[in-house]
């Protein structure tokens, strides 16, 4: 269940780029026909209903904005921005695809502390877990509620013709049911209107929007926390609703005024039933009006283009990024320019700015070989010593990355030249918690030791170069988290 709430979590947040790409592309659109912008949600409920996904170098995520390599996978082609272990985390850590973004959200996330039995992310997912559920109940109650009560009102209805019926409950038209959808309109309605009427709510019928607005409104419960969703599920109606009314436009331009009026009547009038997703009539009466009062046949050029925009659109948002596509990702052309260094330096033996960045410790990628140690109140078990963060060591800082995401911690030490060890065998021993699996030292006169931050020192010792991530509270003061060995990237297993 913790697996599928996250992967609702990625999926709802890849969508929330995708709704905003259309927002701005409608703007493109809104001298096109309607049923263009209606066809561009598609792209989000794809997004809101499939985890994984086809690679293009023509994606929205391919954008200079995002930073997506780590987000990216093959050939599963996965956009995570939250991993599956993020409830095991030492220090848990997401990405939004934005590193701004990525910094003043992961500062938020708990960090797991000997204070609680278990990992206080995890207690977080739970609490969302149980609200996503509560929320997703609540509105399929109010949803079934609302679709029984409507039908029973209608229980009096008479019956005009085929599946269309008439109430004087009724003010505005709408369809009921999705099998074997009804037609509800008011009565007194004169032969022009009603068949105007009549053939927007047919269209509507043989389009299957009816099974659209169902699926759009399940889409919408699983992902009710989202605020965008709503935006987006409001909008889709909208433009269903404008894309019927140029239909019936279509097919007898010189109602145009008389259909606005008829609109108009039933927006006045309005008396309309508790809505249901199996339900839907008229919406957004000032947008359609003023829609139907300025539409004109659309041109063969307008409609090319616009079929051709619409194409290009979907593709741009339906699409993850491919690999090794993201040109304008800086980690990309940095992993490009260090291997390029790194290359002249093994055929020119010549300095270069990824030389030893300190003695004995070549700059460069590192990962962890190796656990020393792990605090036993921890709930994270590393599996054949790997952290899961890459380590980067430049002439000036010292970074790690989670390697799942895009989130970046860069450590700059006031001095960046090694010291002699700080501890004595006593102090070293007192930071281990409870003495419980501490780390001997041989010789600790020989090791030399350098302070990353008030969490993280590095140790060269015999053993290899040491990475010390450190904590601190009130009851227990400083005590050691976890120790592991980095070797180079290109050597470590």
């Amino acid at each position: 269940m913790e697996a599928l709430f996250l992967k609702i979590l990625n999926m709802s947040i890849t969508a929330s780029y995708v709704i905003l790409a259309i927002l701005l592309l409608r703007l493109l659109l809104s001298k096109a026909p309607k049923k263009y912008s209606y066809i561009l949600w598609s792209a989000a409920a794809f997004r809101l209903c499939c985890p994984i996904s086809f690679q293009s170098i023509f994606s929205l995520f391919n954008l200079k904005i995002f930073h997506m390599p780590a987000l990216s996978g093959s050939p599963v082609s996965e956009l995570k921005y939250i991993p599956e272990n993020i409830g095991s985390m030492a220090q848990p850590t997401i990405t939004t695809g934005i590193s701004p973004a990525n910094t003043l959200i992961n500062k938020l996330l708990p960090e797991a502390t000997p204070m609680y039995s278990v990992n206080p992310m995890q207690l977080l997912i739970l609490e969302g877990m149980a609200l996503w559920f509560i929320g997703m109940t609540v509105l399929l109650l109010y949803s079934i509620v609302s679709f029984i009560r409507l039908r029973l009102r209608m229980d009096h209805a008479v019956l005009l013709a085929g599946n269309v019926y008439q109430s004087d409950r009724v003010r505005s038209p709408f369809i009921l049911g999705l099998v074997r959808p009804k037609i509800y309109i008011p009565f007194g309605l004169d032969a022009q209107t009603q068949d105007s009427v009549l053939t927007h709510e047919r269209y509507h019928i043989r389009r299957g929007d009816p099974f659209v607005k169902m699926f759009a409104f399940i889409l919408l419960v699983i992902h009710w926390f989202n605020p965008l969703c709503w935006i987006a599920f409001r909008l889709m109606s909208r433009d269903m609703e404008m894309s019927c009314d140029e239909k019936v436009l279509s097919l007898n331009a010189g109602i145009r005024t008389s259909y606005s009026t008829s609109l108009l009547s039933f927006a006045a009038n309005r008396r309309f039933p508790t809505p249901s997703p199996l339900a839907f009539g008229e919406s957004g009466v000032k947008q359609r009006i003023k829609n139907v009062l300025n539409w004109k046949k659309p041109k063969v050029r307008i409609t090319v283009l616009a079929g051709g925009l619409c194409i290009a659109a979907l593709i741009f948002c339906a699409s993850n990024p491919s690999v090794g596509s993201q040109g304008g990702s800086s980690a990309y052309w940095f992993s490009r320019l260090q291997s390029f260094f790194s290359f002249s330096a093994e055929s020119d033996h010549s300095d270069s700015a990824f030389g030893e960045a300190l003695p004995g410790v070549p700059a460069g990628s590192y990962r962890s070989s190796s656990c020393v140690y792990m605090n036993p109140l921890s709930s994270y078990s590393p599996i054949n010593g790997d952290s899961g963060y890459q380590y980067t060591i430049s002439d000036d800082h010292f970074i790690l990355q989670y390697r799942s995401s895009d989130a970046e911690y860069i450590l700059a030490p006031d001095i960046w030249a090694w010291s002699e060890f700080p501890y004595s065998s006593e102090e070293w021993e007192a930071l281990f918690f409870l003495s419980i699996g501490a780390v001997s030292l041989d010789q600790p006169e020989d090791i030399l030791w350098l302070k990353l931050s008030s969490r993280y020192e590095l140790l060269l010792t015999d053993g290899g170069l040491w990475l010390v991530q450190l904590n601190e509270n009130p009851q227990m003061g400083k005590y050691i988290w976890s120790i592991y060995v980095l070797e180079p990237e290109d050597s470590a297993p």
